[in-house]
């Protein structure tokens, strides 16, 4: 099918839809009014997402430096055990500066959230 005949099936398809509700809405005398629509409660919201968000973050500080340092160090043993070639191809720091970038990122994560407001 061409994309502009399945572009026009699916307006077709929304416009009748739409009408039906409206037509429905209209017959029913149904009055729409922002007093009866639901709210949102942000304090709850936040208490919630704290809850997830904390202890997550006190793991994080300890566990995502702990985790580099041992990533790094089985990656210096296997880049050590390999071929000279093999060695010249990935260099250990190139593949090093990855690993570092990657805990700063995850590491970071806690200031974006403190800084969006949700820690």
């Amino acid at each position: 099918m061409k994309i502009k005949t399945l572009w026009k099936q699916t307006k077709t398809k929304l416009f009748l839809s739409t009408a039906t509700v409206t037509g429905i809405l209209v017959m029913n005398n149904t009055v729409i009014s922002a007093e009866d629509a639901p709210t949102f409660d942000n304090s709850a919201a936040e208490e919630v997402a704290s809850g997830w968000v904390d202890p997550a973050t006190t793991f994080a500080l300890w566990a995502v430096p702990i985790l580099t340092l041992l990533v790094l160090v089985v990656h210096g043993l296997t880049w050590m055990s390999k071929d000279e070639e093999d060695k010249e191809s990935k260099p250990y720091q190139k593949t090093a500066k990855r690993i570092i970038f990657v805990a700063i990122g995850i590491e970071s994560i806690g200031v974006i959230l403190k800084i969006v407001g949700i820690k």
